[in-house]
C-alpha cells in the first residue's frame, strides 16, 4: 500500500511590475516582492507628475507666464510661493472676465512697477500687477510712483535665468519649470487646476488622429486657433461650437473690483474706495448717456474730453498716485459730465429731420410719464378703496 499525499494546486499570477508569474497567498497581491511594488509605484508617480506637468505647461496661464518673462529678461520676475501664484492666478482670470473671455481687448494686466527701469524690474506678482485700460497702459506704460508696486534689483539677476523676446514660447516654459522647480509646479497644476489651452487640445487631438486631410505638425503649428478648430470639425464631422460669452461689464466695475484687490496692499485705498462709490450711480448714468443717450457731437466731444480725464484718474491711482489726490478731483470730475450730459440739446446741433425725431421722442417720453403716473394714481386709489371696504366689512 502507498501513501498519498495531498498537495494544492499552485496559484500564480503575473506581477504588475516584472510581469514574471509568481505564487501568491492573498487574492488582493499584484507583486511578487517589495522591490517590484516600489519600482511601480515610483513609476505611476512619475508617470502622474508627467501628466501634470504638461497640462501646466501648455496651459494659457503658462503662456502668459512665459511671455511676461520674455518680456522682462528673465523668469527671475515669477513669484515665489503658491500663495502668490494663487493671487497671480486670481488678476489673470479677471482680465479675461474683464475682455468677456477674448471678445474685448479694452483691458490688459498693467505693471504698476514697470519692466523697464534701469536699476529695477517690476515682478509678476498680484501687488504690482492691475486689470486697467488697455490704451492708458500702451501710454504710460513705463511711468513708476514713488513706493508703488513690488520691483527686484537688476544687479541681482543671474545670467542663467535671462531671457530674450526671441526665445521660443517653449523654451521660457522650460526654463520656467526649471525654475520652480517640477515638484512645485506640480502642486502648482494642482492647486490652480491648470489644463492645456483650447489651442494645445485641439493640436493634440489633430496629432492623435490619423487622416490624410492632417497636414504635418511643423504646418499645424502654423495655423492659427480658428484654422485648426475648424480643421478638427472637418476631420470629426462636427460644426466647430462657439465660444460662451460672460454678460458686458457694468461700468466701472472693473475699476471697483481692482480698487478693492489692491487695498490689502495699500489700505490707504479705502478712501477712495468711499469716495468712488459714492459718485458710481451718477458715473453710470454719464456712461450711459454717451453711449445710449444719443446725444449730438458737440456734447459727445465735451463729454469724451471729461471721460478720459476720469479714465486716467482712475488709472494713476491703480498705478500709486495718492488716494487723497483721487478723492479731491473725482467728485467734481462725475458732476461735470453730468452736468454735460444733462446739458439741453438745441436745435442748431442737429439736423432738420433729426430735431423733428428729437422733439417726437420728447413728447412720447412726456405721455409715458403721464401714463405711468396716471396708473399709479389708479392703482392707489383702487387700494384705498380695497382697504375701506375690507374695514367695513370686519366692522359689519
Amino acid at each position: 500500500m502507498t501513501n498519498t499525499t495531498n498537495t494544492k494546486p499552485c496559484k500564480q499570477k503575473l506581477c504588475k511590475n516584472c510581469l514574471q508569474p509568481f505564487q501568491y497567498k492573498r487574492k488582493t497581491a499584484e507583486f511578487c516582492k517589495e522591490y517590484c511594488k516600489k519600482s511601480n509605484k515610483a513609476k505611476r508617480l512619475k508617470a502622474q507628475q508627467e501628466k501634470r506637468l504638461y497640462r501646466a505647461e501648455t496651459s494659457a496661464f503658462f503662456y502668459y507666464l512665459a511671455d511676461e518673462c520674455r518680456r522682462a529678461g528673465t523668469v527671475e520676475v515669477l513669484p515665489a510661493t503658491l500663495e502668490d501664484f494663487q493671487a497671480l492666478h486670481a488678476v489673470y482670470k479677471y482680465r479675461l472676465k474683464a475682455n468677456n473671455y477674448g471678445r474685448d481687448s479694452e483691458y490688459s494686466i498693467c505693471h504698476i512697477f514697470p519692466v523697464q527701469h534701469p536699476f529695477l524690474i517690476g515682478t509678476i506678482t498680484a501687488d504690482n500687477l492691475v486689470v486697467s485700460y488697455s490704451k492708458l497702459n500702451s501710454k504710460y506704460s513705463n511711468t513708476a510712483f514713488a513706493g508703488a508696486g513690488r520691483s527686484i534689483s537688476r544687479l541681482s539677476l543671474l545670467p542663467k535665468w535671462r531671457t530674450s523676446e526671441e526665445q521660443p514660447k517653449k523654451e521660457v516654459i522650460k526654463m520656467i519649470v526649471e525654475y520652480l522647480g517640477a515638484d512645485f509646479v506640480e502642486k502648482m497644476q494642482q492647486l490652480l487646476k491648470l489644463q492645456p489651452a483650447q489651442r494645445q487640445q485641439v493640436f493634440d487631438w489633430l496629432i492623435a488622429h490619423a487622416d490624410e486631410r492632417i497636414p504635418s505638425v511643423e504646418k499645424l503649428e502654423a495655423l492659427t486657433t480658428q484654422e485648426l478648430s475648424k480643421l478638427k470639425a472637418l476631420v470629426s464631422g462636427k460644426e466647430s461650437g462657439s465660444f460662451a460669452y460672460s454678460d458686458w461689464q457694468e461700468y466701472g466695475a472693473v475699476f471697483g473690483h481692482e480698487l478693492r484687490r489692491l487695498v490689502q496692499y495699500r489700505p490707504e485705498l479705502e478712501r477712495a474706495i468711499e469716495a468712488w462709490e459714492a459718485t458710481l450711480e451718477d458715473y453710470i448714468g454719464v456712461e450711459l448717456s454717451r453711449h445710449y443717450g444719443k446725444l449730438p457731437k458737440r456734447l459727445t466731444a465735451k463729454l469724451d474730453k471729461v471721460l478720459q480725464t476720469i479714465y486716467a484718474e482712475q488709472f494713476s491711482i491703480l498705478h500709486g498716485s495718492p488716494a487723497s489726490q483721487f478723492v479731491q478731483k473725482i467728485q467734481t470730475l462725475v458732476s461735470e459730465a453730468k452736468a454735460i450730459a444733462a446739458e439741453p440739446i438745441a436745435q442748431s446741433d442737429m439736423t432738420t429731420k433729426e430735431w423733428a425725431d428729437y422733439q417726437h421722442r420728447l413728447i412720447k417720453d412726456q405721455l409715458r410719464k403721464e401714463a405711468a403716473e396716471a396708473h399709479a394714481l389708479y392703482v392707489e386709489k383702487r387700494w384705498i378703496e380695497t382697504q375701506a371696504a375690507m374695514s367695513l366689512k370686519q366692522a359689519a
